[in-house]
């Protein structure tokens, strides 16, 4: 029957089981092709009252895009549901994308009035409001409708948890079931496998402890707890398929109560949203609160993206795609391996969440506009947010490419008269200045400056706050107060003066500023941390100088007269005479490179600068190695010494040995300090590895194989025995090839075995623990197993092979090093130098955790956000004096 025809009994309370649906993205298919969409409502609706008739159940009315059923039972009623997404799923196979539509269905059972051919009642509401929690394709019913059916239901139905209901008192149990639709399809074929479905957990955990327990319920806007009005600015996008028209700075006020998922929601299939708003208007706690419902919603429904959180302050603009971008935030923030990583991008598995657009630096703020685009436009099936401050993004000339963009509007006057007269005596001041300054009356339309007034100015009298007159003054007087009165919130167990607490987060957010970052890792400490020309000087002298050291070490262990390879001999151990010449080395490398930095600028990065700069430091090298061997000559005679290569064969050998190590310094150097994530086996990337690590062996085998031969050459040429053998040519030329070319196969099988060990211990693919400096440590530990591990098995090789077990050792501390040793040797390098300039205290965790229980910080897994981006504007601002002290 229809809805015209049906008769209901007199007014009547009864228990009855209440359908509503709703078409998806009804308002923006509208905006674009009107006529087209109410066709395909027409279509759809058609389709649904036929059903609803076939299970006994009356249509009491349209609502525009859906419909309003009433049934007996709630066997009936899910059924009803259950055959219309069935029959819109066969029926899409057959359909483009552009003539599907996805509908929501809620369910509930309870009692109603019945009039009049309608129904009303909370139970009414509590279905209309059901619909709106259902995913595209989805039935949501109330727990007594799935009471009901859940003996005979043939379809597995999913516990979403507790929601909280628009406009119901009390949050409500909710059950969803979701048949396979357009989207589902899109999404998720198959049941994810079980490595795959952790790796998916652990993500959707690490996104909740980081912003939703780390930021959003401990943020300062969440202690004022006030209904923000939205704004839709669609006229601020850049829509080409839209017919309508806009003039600028137009806006339409959205109805009260309008809640950011709801018009994200609304969005249907390949949702994209723009929340604009001023500074301090809840931008961020909006978008968190997305996040929580959203991570909600994906962690029962395997078939859902998954919601993640990144700052765009580090965006590179054109230097970088926003899919590579994405890959390495996601390495370095969530602890996601690169492979994994790519695979969830490209297979379109995320939902992005993209805060701070106007904390990219605006030289590339433009460029991360178009990136953002092109990323949207290349991965169509990919939802999408994306914050940003009003008055940043206006001045933009490119504009995004969204299908909706809302703006947050400012709290009333009422709400903040309201505000101030439940908070009591404590703001009794502050309520009576407001009425009379405009300046306190403009910042307290922000969340939150309210937020901070209400604990900077906690107590205070009327004649304390009117010290301040303009509003910037007014600004900084607040933040100033604010940080006072956190600090003096710990004068029981206060571990830092109040002065080097403020200077060490000033330095802090200076630092966070120049490097257009916003989450802080400890691990993420890198060498643009030093401002000054001096100061990297010393850094890349010592750094230089211990590697220097160290591959002094390792030539006397793997070869006990390799002093030889460093001109002269004095009667001292090959030991100490290698370590000092490999730090000697270092320190002519740093000061080289100073020199050639200098003179040349960029251009001394080109190959032909590296060469250059190699070759210099290789010949000072040398010839400070032929004025130390001149020096000692007559001790070196005394004590019946001898070079091995004499001066004028050993040139060559020596210069090229010393250029390549300056290369591998500056290599070393120059390249970021990379964190490491948990090591397991991984028999695949051992066996990829093992092949690289043969072709980089036999390179680095086929050049000491002719040095080899080159030496063996000369030396045998003046040996007195080949002058008397049978054909002295013939063992001369043979000689060094059978020398030379075993060597380079050696160093070969030597780094494929050591790439098969490092590559066969792979990262997790999601490491689920995190704390501060994890990174670091965990590159420690990394260190330490691999390195021991390559000791015992290629020293064991080398004691089978009649070498000297030494050696294996030697190269097992190599392993070691180039498995995390050298990240934690520039990052504690670096540290000791920034806490020796006052830059950092000792205990950097311990500090920021301090920091954190003032709430000047937030915590967010192992790193660390200050609690508002003005307020780290505010520490970024302050200026240092000597000895720490900031004003």
């Amino acid at each position: 029957m229809n809805d015209h025809q049906s008769t209901l009994p007199d007014p009547q309370r009864i228990l009855a089981a209440v359908v509503f649906s709703d078409a998806v993205g009804f308002s923006a298919r509208m905006a674009a092709d009107e006529e087209r969409t109410l066709g395909l409502v027409e279509r759809d609706l058609l389709l649904m009252r036929q059903i609803c008739e076939e299970k006994q159940g009356q249509v009491l009315k349209s609502t525009g895009d859906g419909l309003l059923m009433y049934f007996d039972n709630a066997l009936q009623a899910v059924a009803c549901a259950l055959e219309i997404q069935k029959k819109l799923t066969n029926q899409s196979k057959s359909l483009s994308d552009e003539d599907v539509l996805n509908h929501r269905i809620g369910i509930h059972l309870g009692n109603v009035y019945l009039k009049d051919n309608d129904i009303m009642g909370n139970g009414v509401n509590i279905a209309a409001r059901l619909q709106t929690q259902a995913e595209p394709g989805g039935i949501c019913l109330s727990k007594t409708v799935y009471d009901e059916v859940k003996k005979t239901l043939s379809v597995k139905a999913t516990y979403l948890g507790l929601r909280e209901l628009k406009n119901i008192s009390e949050a409500f149990p909710v059950y969803q079931i979701l048949l396979e639709s357009p989207r589902t399809r899109l999404r998720s074929p198959a049941p994810p496998l079980r490595q795959d479905y952790r790796n998916r957990q652990v993500l959707l955990d690490k996104v909740s402890h980081y912003w939703i327990e780390g930021v959003l319920e401990t943020s300062l806007q969440r202690r004022v707890a006030l209904e923000l009005g939205l704004d839709s600015r669609d006229d601020l996008l850049d829509r080409p398929w839209s017919l309508l028209w806009r003039s600028q700075d137009t806006s339409d006020l959205l109805p009260p109560e309008t809640r950011a998922i709801a018009k994200f929601d609304d969005l249907g299939a390949s949702r994209s949203l723009l929340i604009l708003g001023a500074p301090g208007s809840g931008k961020t706690t909006t978008l968190l609160e997305i996040a929580r419902e959203l991570i909600e919603r994906a962690k029962y429904d395997v078939n859902l993206a998954i919601p993640v959180i990144f700052n765009l302050s580090s965006c590179p603009g054109k230097r970088q795609t926003i899919a590579a971008w994405l890959v390495d935030e996601l390495n370095r923030k969530y602890q996601v391996r690169r492979e994994i990583a790519k695979t969830w991008l490209q297979e379109q598995k995320l939902l992005l969440l993209l805060d701070g657009l106007d904390e990219v630096n605006p030289t590339n703020r433009e460029s991360c506009v178009e990136a953002i685009n092109q990323f949207y436009q290349d991965h169509g099936q990919t939802d999408l947010i994306v914050c940003s401050r009003i008055g940043d993004y206006e001045a933009l000339q490119t504009r995004l490419q969204l299908q909706g963009a809302i703006c947050l509007q400012p709290l009333t006057p009422e709400q903040v008269k309201q505000y101030f007269l439940n908070s009591g005596e404590d703001l009794a001041a502050i309520a009576q200045i407001i009425e009379e300054d405009s300046s306190l009356q403009e910042l307290a339309r922000s969340p939150l400056m309210l937020s901070i007034m209400s604990l900077a100015y906690q107590g205070m009298s009327a004649s304390e706050l009117q010290e301040t007159v303009t509003p910037e003054e007014r600004r900084q007087h607040l933040f100033d107060t604010y940080i006072q009165r956190m600090l003096v919130r710990r004068v029981a167990d206060k571990p830092y003066q109040d002065q080097q607490t403020k200077h060490w987060l000033s330095e802090l957010a200076r630092q966070l500023v120049k490097d257009s970052q916003t989450v802080f890792l400890i691990e993420g400490i890198q060498r643009s941390w030093l401002s000054r020309k001096s100061h990297k000087f010393e850094y890349n002298a010592k750094l230089f100088s211990i590697l220097g050291a160290m591959v002094g070490v390792t030539f006397s262990i793997i070869l006990p007269n390799s002093a030889t390879f460093f001109l002269f001999e004095i009667g001292l151990s090959s030991f100490f005479i290698t370590t000092i010449t490999g730090a000697v080395l270092g320190f002519v490398s740093a000061v080289c490179w100073a020199v050639f930095r200098q003179i040349f600028g960029p251009r001394v990065f080109s190959p032909l600068g590296v060469f250059s700069y190699s070759a210099v430091t290789g010949a000072i090298a040398v010839l400070l190695g032929l004025q130390a061997t001149r020096f000692y000559e007559d001790w070196i005679i005394y004590k019946k010494s001898y070079l091995v290569f004499g001066d004028q064969e050993a040139l060559p050998f020596l210069s090229v040995i010393y250029a390549a190590s300056a290369i591998l310094f500056l290599v070393v150097a120059k390249n970021p300090i990379t964190p490491y994530n948990k090591i397991q086996w991984s028999w695949f990337w051992a066996k990829e590895k093992l092949i690289d690590g043969m072709l980089w062996g036999l390179g680095f085998g086929v050049l000491f194989g002719a040095f080899s031969m080159f030496y063996v050459f000369i030396a045998l040429a003046n040996h007195p025995g080949f002058s008397t053998s049978a054909n002295p040519n013939l063992a001369r030329f043979l000689a060094p090839f059978i020398l030379g070319i075993p060597l380079a196969l050696i160093v070969q099988l030597l780094g494929g075995l050591i790439a098969f060990l490092i590559g066969g211990f792979t990262g997790t693919d999601v490491d689920r623990t995190t704390k501060p400096n994890q990174g670091i440590w965990q590159a420690l530990h990394n260190s330490l197993i691999l390195g021991t591990a390559a000791m015992v098995i290629l020293g064991t090789l080398a004691g089978l092979v009649g070498e000297s077990i030494l050696a294996g050792l030697a190269l097992g501390i190599g392993v070691g090093f180039a498995s995390g040793g050298i990240a934690v040797l520039k990052h504690g390098l670096l540290r000791l130098l920034l806490r020796s300039q006052n830059r950092i205290p000792w205990n950097y965790a311990h500090f920021l955790d301090y920091a954190t229980s003032c709430i000047f910080l937030q915590k967010m897994g192992g790193g660390y956000i200050f609690s508002h981006r003005l307020l780290l504007e505010h520490f970024a601002a302050m200026k240092s004096q000597p000895g720490g002290q900031t004003k």
